[in-house]
């Protein structure tokens, strides 16, 4: 394990000091001034060391070498503060955007953290200690947020009441067309429908909008066995979910842990083939 982490870290760092990065050049100024530090920075550099980071897994698949790699590449940029800066934004686009095909929250959560960590004065009321609150919620492993829902037929209800049986959660938007082709894959499969039947699974849906007319015309096209609701707890707004691209989809344990969170349909769908409910 040692001599993985040296290294990642001695190829991550060496790339990105060398052949990535410029720093400390000396230049004089003109008229014979003193001399100025220039920081000058590779981006597609940067970005693909980060890329590479994303990718690394130690020997039993737990990320504990990219951490600490990503720890020593930020220790390193640490004493020039443009790249420093220039390394958190980069690992954003990269980790947290819903589009990005390196997403890797747990990865962003760690480096936010070194930052709390060694720069707490600066993190605090900043975007970053947003964007921190928010990943920790509704993290996998951990309990889901509960919310306040109004039911398809007027009743009130909230998210705890549907704990005992795995709980498929999907946050929607009728104007979306993703969502609704999630929702139609849903409705096409056999596994949730065989599971909801056999009272291990329950499927709900929750519009996120508060259009009335949009919610009277479309809470009655869903299936019979669905559970359909329209948030009454303000998600988007009070963010108690991050739902950042829509549809949002969550697995929840029986004991409403989150067990795939923002996770993709078809590995929801491959999820609920491979384990015993």
């Amino acid at each position: 394990m040692k001599q993985t982490v040296c290294v990642i870290i001695i190829w991550t760092v060496g790339l990105l000091l060398i052949a990535g990065v410029g720093l400390n050049r000396p230049d004089r100024q003109p008229g014979g001034g003193a001399d100025r530090t220039e920081i000058v920075l590779d981006s597609a550099q940067i970005r693909q060391q980060l890329k590479e980071l994303a990718r690394v897994k130690g020997p039993d698949g737990r990320p504990s070498p990219q951490y600490e790699a990503v720890e020593q590449l930020m220790q390193q940029a640490e004493n020039q503060p443009p790249l420093y800066d220039y390394l958190l934004h980069e690992a954003e686009e990269l980790f947290f955007n819903a589009t990005s095909p390196w997403r890797n929250e747990e990865l962003f959560l760690h480096i936010l953290q070194y930052d709390l960590d060694h720069h707490g004065s600066t993190f605090k009321g900043s975007r970053r200690e947003h964007l921190y609150r928010l990943i920790r919620k509704n993290r996998v492993g951990q309990p889901a947020c509960d919310i306040r829902l109004q039911m398809r037929n007027g009743s009130r209800k909230r998210l705890s009441d549907f704990s005992g049986r795995y709980l498929l959660l999907v946050f929607f938007d009728p104007e979306c067309g993703p969502c609704m082709e999630v929702l139609n894959l849903l409705r096409r499969s056999t596994d949730v429908d065989r599971l909801i039947r056999h009272d291990r699974l329950t499927l709900l849906t929750v519009y996120t909008d508060h259009h009335p007319d949009t919610w009277a015309e479309i809470k009655a096209h869903f299936p019979i066995q669905w559970q359909v609701a329209v948030d009454a707890d303000q998600v988007v707004e009070d963010q108690h979910y991050d739902l950042k691209a829509m549809p949002t989809l969550y697995l929840l344990s029986p004991q409403q842990h989150v067990v795939l969170k923002d996770a993709d349909v078809s590995d929801i769908l491959t999820w609920l083939r491979t384990h015993p409910l």
